[in-house]
């Protein structure tokens, strides 16, 4: 399933038991079980048969946001310079203020900054249905009115990075690679990190991919599978091999 899946019901079910209010009791689930099943059945069948028309149709559903990724990408790096950042003196303490006043953040402490996107992120899935995290959290939270003072509240203060881990997760790859030299594969290098929790071994030519993996895995709430470099192209499949052996 996509990370936006797995980061929306991770959401729900920080929600389900922190709010089980903001839950609808009779949630219209019939577009969310339909986008559910094509993507464990149908899509695998259209991107088997006809890759590059999936491509396409994919790419005019997506818009812009690739290009908005990067930019964003190449934005920590300079963010990162300018604060003086390098692989080396990275830290996972971080903490930050919000650009401007947001309900729930009342006493001017600041917070994670884990915390701050994720709860952006959340809320720009409300406000727009049809998006990623939209289709996956919206229909269980329904009509359900939600104090945006609470909603902030929960997700600024409340919620613990072992509740989240992959809302933590995203952030701090993120972290790790405003540090390293950014490249346009960036942001789906950081979307391929929520699967690490899921995988024993991930099997990568990526020298910077393997290197912010094991910078993150210590402080990670939840372990995370290895990252192994192999050779690419023709060379791959026998390291593949061999790192399989060894597992």
């Amino acid at each position: 399933m996509p990370e936006a899946f797995k980061e929306a019901e991770e959401a729900r079910r920080t929600i389900e038991r922190r709010r089980p209010h903001w839950i609808d009791p009779n949630p219209s689930l019939g577009v969310w079980h339909v986008l559910k099943n094509d993507w464990e059945v149908g899509w695998w069948h259209r991107a088997s048969a006809e890759p590059e028309a999936e491509a396409m149709r994919i790419g005019d559903l997506e818009g812009n946001r690739m290009q908005l990724a990067r930019a964003q990408a190449a934005f920590n790096r300079g963010q990162a310079r300018q604060a003086s950042l390098s692989f080396d003196n990275l830290t996972f303490d971080a903490q930050s203020r919000p650009a401007g006043w947001v309900p729930g953040w009342w006493d001017g402490k600041p917070v994670e900054p884990w915390r701050l996107q994720f709860a952006g992120v959340l809320l720009d899935a409300l406000e727009r249905p049809r998006s990623a995290y939209g289709d996956w959290l919206g229909p269980w939270l329904g009509k359900v009115t939600i104090d945006d003072e609470d909603w902030y509240k929960l997700w600024l203060r409340e919620v613990t990075k072992d509740e989240m881990p992959l809302a933590w997760l995203r952030w701090a790859f993120a972290h790790v690679q405003a540090t390293r030299k950014t490249s346009n594969g960036a942001p789906v290098d950081n979307q391929i990190a929520t699967y690490l929790p899921e995988c024993d071994v991930f099997v990568t030519a990526d020298k910077i991919f393997v290197e912010c993996v094991d910078k993150v895995r210590p402080h990670c709430p939840v372990p995370l599978g290895r990252a192994a470099r192999v050779p690419a192209n023709s060379d791959a499949v026998d390291a593949v091999v061999e790192v399989l052996k060894g597992m």
